[in-house]
């Protein structure tokens, strides 16, 4: 044991004084003989000392026992004889007086605290006061201990990348430690520069060899966080450290929304070319040694480069021909001429981008990217996305009309035309004219076609239908079709007319660019009676042998296409709407289509509820209500469906509830009127329908009763 003597031996008859017991063991009475600095010579004396215990070791860890006992021992002796045994005469406190809240203190035990935030703001000092009053005197001893630090320096560093700059990491702890650390490697590498039991030295080395994988052009930092580790015999300490990785860079705002859009204007139009550009912030960005960081370096953010090219294959153009019509539209990027250049205040250039000339092209919409370079050592170029608007000519829209509904399940079965038979219409055609009055025709010998306007885009989808119209009269014409009614004259135009218009809506339906799906499947229902059915057709019938093989245009009735959307979801092959919606669309075709006319009141016959009028709204194909009018009981419909295929039946599911005792159930009703022939676009007329009632709940008695499962008729009023 290792003792401290705090007293000098006097002829006093009382000696006072401490003393400090290195021991991790309980100080037994008998030991402090060993351990007290007698005077054996005295006639008689007492000795009292403040005997303290406290652990060996003056580090402490967090989580550690730190046990410490004191006590007041009292040995009398006289003429050098001990009388008796030492006794303890007074209990000692022990109070924590420094980095109290790193101490958790449990009687005599004392804890240091494992708490991480108190750790971080300590000191690392804990000091003990023990303190005991015996006769009066007052007997102190301090006991400090220093708690073990982990420390790294610095807690952030700065990497550059292309620069490979390297960054000094000192590790160290008070004590000795087992050091662990994980970088990653593909973006630091470490090198060793000291290893000790207390101190380790790295060399932190940028190793960023793809910029590319790591920034973008919205991102010119990238902060890694990683956690050091010291294994202190057991207790594990942890501290943060921080990799800042930067790239110097040209950089736009992650606001930006691409692609960016530039559309070309007429020369009429010249002013809106720049009144309408568009602004893009943009900056390059450089290392600044003294600051640490990226700073904007306004004469190269003011000097950037732009070039812009046409994306690979654009719909039916070539590349080669999608960069004529680029090159064409004259696009420029230019600083605003005001205030557009980056200075010390304004940290962004700001360029706007135009179109300078008027480009036309067969497409309405061009893909194209944005190649921005800087002339500034280790800036890497960028490239942005965008849509050139040029104006798109005859044969492009007329190209755009007959393929929008390609990709769709409408595009499978209904084909507007054959392009290259357009296309070579339109150069059989001698001149188009425009008009101010009148309506737009096409004029047989001459070859003239009479518009108002040649419109812009497909957003004006009736003016381009118009074209497509009176093209089917240059097509006629090109196959020797004479002229004789009018009716005759229009058999054809209007037939694809109106089949033009179901396919649109129905592709847009599928594409989900449409707000109320359950009006345009009604629309689209109403729009194909139109296709055989037009004002035209119905005095001269349409010849689809012809429609196939001047035009190359393809429909089939409207029973045979709404039977693929009753299953919908098996047959679609678009990705552009969620499978519940696809859902909701067959469901709904299910409900509103019926290829029977079945329009009227009809009386039902036999069974329980015999007498009951049947009130069905249909139109056209439409079907909208079927309400059964029945005493004592209250209908409410949830759910129908056209079976399909070649039958004319539907199943309509009831909720019923039973007016004399509230008794309720779930029935179906089947009504069918047997076959038809789908091949045939009428919609039969419906005289006599077989009625079947069936229970859907698993219920040993329903409402039914004995006339479930069995066949009634319904016949008109």
């Amino acid at each position: 044991m290792k003792i401290r003597k705090g007293f000098v031996t006097n002829s006093s008859s009382t000696n006072f004084g401490t003393m400090l017991v290195s021991s991790l063991g309980s100080v037994g009475i008998a030991s402090i003989l060993n351990v007290l600095n007698t005077d054996f010579q005295a006639k008689k004396k007492s000795y009292v000392r403040l005997v303290v215990e406290a652990p060996s070791s003056r580090f402490v860890l967090p989580g550690d026992l730190v046990p410490l006992r004191a006590h007041v021992v009292k040995v009398d002796i006289e003429d050098g004889v001990i009388l008796g045994e030492p006794t303890i005469v007074a209990e000692a406190s022990i109070d924590c007086v420094t980095g109290c809240d790193l101490v958790e203190s449990s009687g005599s035990d004392h804890y240091i605290t494992t708490n991480d935030s108190l750790l971080k703001n300590s000191s690392g000092q804990i000091r003990f006061e023990i303190s005991a009053l015996y006769e009066g005197q007052v007997m102190k001893a301090n006991v400090d201990f220093s708690l073990a630090i982990f420390t790294i320096d610095p807690q952030e560093g700065v990497f550059v990348t292309n620069l490979k700059n390297e960054e000094p990491l000192i590790i160290q702890c008070s004590v000795p430690v087992q050091f662990n650390y994980a970088f990653d490697p593909n973006l630091l590498e470490t090198e060793k520069v000291l290893e000790s039991e207390r101190k380790l030295e790295l060399k932190l080395i940028e190793n960023i060899t793809e910029p590319k994988d790591l920034f973008n052009k919205f991102s010119c930092r990238v902060k890694k966080n990683y956690t050091l580790e010291a294994n202190m015999n057991g207790y594990v300490a942890q501290q943060p450290y921080s990799a800042l990785f930067l790239n110097e860079c040209i950089l736009v705002p992650k606001q930006l929304k691409e692609p960016i859009v530039i559309k070309c204007y007429k020369d009429e139009e010249a002013n809106k070319r720049t009144e309408k550009s568009f602004v893009l912030p943009i900056k390059v960005l450089k290392y600044d040694e003294k600051k640490k960081n990226l700073q904007t370096d306004a004469d190269l953010s003011n000097s950037l480069q732009f070039e812009f090219y046409a994306k690979s294959q654009q719909g039916h153009l070539t590349n080669e021909a999608a960069q004529q019509v680029v090159e064409k539209a004259q696009l420029t990027a230019e600083l605003l001429p005001d205030d557009g250049a980056a200075d010390a205040k304004r940290p962004y250039a700001r360029y706007r981008i135009y179109a300078n000339a008027l480009a036309e092209a067969e497409l309405d919409k061009l893909e194209i990217f944005i190649r921005i370079i800087s002339n500034g050592e280790n800036i890497e170029e960028i490239q942005l996305d965008g849509i050139l608007l040029p104006r798109i000519d005859l044969k492009g829209l007329i190209r755009q009309f007959i393929q929008y509904p390609l990709g769709t399940l409408a595009g499978q079965h209904l084909i507007l035309g054959n392009v290259d038979t357009y296309m070579g219409a339109l150069d059989y055609l001698s001149d188009i004219e425009m008009i101010k009055s009148g309506d737009p025709k096409y004029h047989p010998g001459k070859n003239i076609m009479y518009l108002y306007e040649i419109p812009e885009s497909l957003e004006s989808f009736k003016k381009v239908q118009t074209i497509y119209h009176e093209l089917a009269h240059v097509i006629e014409e090109m196959n020797g079709d004479e002229s004789k009614s009018k009716a005759w004259d229009e058999r054809h135009s209007y037939f694809m007319q109106y089949m033009s218009d179901v396919a649109f809506l129905l592709a847009k339906l599928e594409r989900g660019a449409v707000s109320d799906i359950q009006a345009t499947i009604g629309e689209a229902i109403e729009n194909y009676h139109e296709i055989y059915f037009n004002w035209a057709n119905e005095e001269e019938k349409a010849n689809t042998g012809e429609i196939n093989s001047w035009f190359g245009a393809r429909c089939p009735t409207p029973h045979k296409i709404f039977d693929k959307y009753l299953n919908f979801p098996t047959f679609c092959n678009t990705n552009h709407i969620s499978d519940d919606l696809k859902d909701k669309i067959a469901q709904l075709f299910a409900k509103h289509y019926f290829p029977g006319n079945i329009m009227g009141r009809w009386r039902e016959n036999g069974g329980l509820f015999d007498g009951t009028t049947w009130r069905i709204s249909w139109n056209r194909g439409f079907l909208n209500k079927l309400i059964p009018e029945v005493k004592g009981y209250a209908f409410t419909e949830t759910s129908r469906r056209w079976v399909g295929g070649n039958q004319l039946k539907l199943e309509i599911d009831y909720f019923v509830i039973r007016d004399s005792d509230k008794d309720e159930d779930d029935l179906t009703a089947v009504l069918d009127a047997g076959p038809f022939q789908p091949d045939d676009p009428n919609y039969p007329s419906i005289q006599t329908i077989k009625l079947t009632w069936k229970a859907n709940r698993t219920l040993s008695e329903c409402i039914l009763g004995d006339h479930r499962d069995k066949e009634y008729t319904l016949t008109r009023i």
